[in-house]
């Protein structure tokens, strides 16, 4: 077996190991991003760098991209503004590669993920539009989570989703200022 060959699988036992750790499919997105950034691509100038390891790199990221696009339609958003962030998130690391594989003459590969990303967007855009919108509450003093709650959804059972959206010091009463769902 090729050297190559038997990165392929590697690269693909470690992908599907990180699919049975990480059963959220919105974390186990975030772990493959995680991974393509160690494998060229950088986040701060949207491309993918030289390296001298350019084919090994070329197929960790590709190995990742195809995960993040069969995950892709079962990541689920609670507002609409999460929605576009996770498909701004991903989409710049789908046109790196796309033009890297432009670069080398791989035309299979730049089609490949250039229908990915319409998918990719297409889906995003229909699933993510009709969510609520985030807006911030702004308090003039602490509240408990569920009085705030109830006061803007009437359901004070929903205080554990702006527990977790905020991630206050103390869940007990809520920071003045705080991210929420529009309805």
């Amino acid at each position: 077996m090729s050297d190559i060959t038997s990165a392929a699988s590697t690269l693909q036992e470690i992908v599907e190991t990180l699919g049975n750790i990480y059963t959220d499919p919105g974390q186990y997105v975030a772990q493959l991003t995680y991974l393509i950034t160690q494998y060229g691509y950088d986040v701060n100038t949207q491309s993918v760098l030289a390296t001298s390891y350019d084919p090994v790199f070329a197929l960790a990221r590709r190995t990742c991209l195809e995960a993040i696009y069969r995950a892709e339609p079962s990541v689920t958003w609670s507002s609409s503004t999460d929605a576009y962030n996770f498909r701004d998130t991903i989409l710049p690391m789908f046109t790196a590669e796309i033009t890297y594989a432009g670069q080398t003459n791989e035309t299979d590969i730049f089609e490949y993920f250039n229908n990915a990303i319409a998918e990719i967007s297409l889906d995003i855009q229909t699933r993510g539009y009709g969510l609520p919108d985030i807006t911030t509450y702004t308090t003039k003093t602490s509240l408990p989570p569920c009085v705030i709650a109830q006061q803007l959804y009437g359901d004070g059972t929903r205080d554990d989703e702006l527990i977790m959206r905020n991630a206050p010091i103390r869940p007990l009463f809520m920071d003045l200022t705080n991210e929420v769902l529009s309805r």
